[in-house]
C-alpha cells in the first residue's frame, strides 16, 4: 500500500510542476503583451539544445549541391 502512496505523491508533484510552469509561462506572456500559446504535447515548450543528426545530414547534402 505504501507503494501506491509514493506513486500518487509523485503524480501529484509532477502535475503541480507542469501546471505551475504553464501558469508562469502564461503570466510572462501576458506581461509582455504576447498572445498565449498552449501546446498540449509540449506544455512547457521544452526544446533540445542541439539538432537531431538528420538535420546535420540534410545540411551536408544542401552544401554539396551549392
Amino acid at each position: 500500500m505504501d507503494y501506491f502512496s509514493n506513486f500518487f505523491e509523485f503524480i501529484r508533484l509532477l502535475l503541480l510542476l507542469v501546471v505551475g510552469g504553464t501558469v508562469f509561462k502564461v503570466c510572462i506572456s501576458v506581461i509582455e503583451g504576447k498572445k498565449i500559446e498552449v501546446n498540449p504535447l509540449n506544455p512547457l515548450n521544452l526544446k533540445a539544445r542541439w539538432p537531431i543528426e538528420k538535420m546535420k545530414e540534410n545540411k551536408d547534402s544542401v552544401e554539396e549541391k551549392n
